[in-house]
């Protein structure tokens, strides 16, 4: 319990800073996990997220004039930008979850399912990440059926 207290006000503390890291944010996404308060924790790290630009990953990605060939020849920058897209995207779905499961709409727009398909071919993503996108898209197709009930 000691160390969950001090990693939450090391979170709220660098809420407050200019440049966010991105291991900010997931140390929030840790956080959140074991937080009783999941609605405001998960508030916190979108608008983390978006400060940082993070929503904007997927697309950055997905514009790439070269993709590596494999997870051995990605560069640095490559590999960020999979951190970046991966972060974003787990934030997406804890956000998902949460508004689901409290009967809240999202407060994120949908993303292109062709998109998130096509990051699972990227060389750099690993099985986790079909999970994640799995759980993106089976919340969009919740969403549009919920339309139909009304």
């Amino acid at each position: 319990r000691v160390l969950q207290d001090e990693a939450q006000r090391l979170a709220e503390d660098s809420f407050f800073e200019r440049q966010t890291k991105l291991e900010t944010v997931q140390g929030m996404i840790l956080l959140a996990a074991y937080s009783e308060k999941t609605w405001f924790s998960i508030a916190l790290i979108l608008r983390t997220a978006l400060d940082s630009g993070l929503e904007k990953s997927l697309d950055t990605w997905l514009s790439q004039e070269k993709v590596p060939r494999s997870a051995l020849s990605a560069t640095m920058a490559d590999r960020q930008l999979v951190w970046q897209t991966r972060t974003w995207l787990i934030s997406f779905t804890l956000e998902l979850d949460v508004a689901s499961g409290t009967g809240r709409k999202s407060r994120i727009a949908e993303v292109d399912v062709t998109k998130l398909r096509a990051f699972l071919d990227y060389p750099l993503s690993l099985p986790a990440d079909l999970r994640t996108v799995s759980v993106i898209e089976l919340h969009q197709l919740r969403g549009l059926l919920s339309l139909f009930d009304a």
